[in-house]
């Protein structure tokens, strides 16, 4: 492995975290809203 790949590979391994975390973020605020979109939808109705 050269000095580029290794770079290039440790930079990849360290967005990882940073991705999931966002990742996990965003679908807990989606699925909250969109739980309490739909029941606030039904109910007014």
């Amino acid at each position: 492995m050269n000095s580029m790949e290794a770079s290039r590979q440790s930079n990849v391994v360290s967005k990882v975290p940073e991705v999931t975390l966002r990742f996990w973020i965003v679908k807990v605020a989606a699925t909250t809203l969109g739980d309490t979109g739909g029941d606030w939808v039904t109910m007014s109705l």
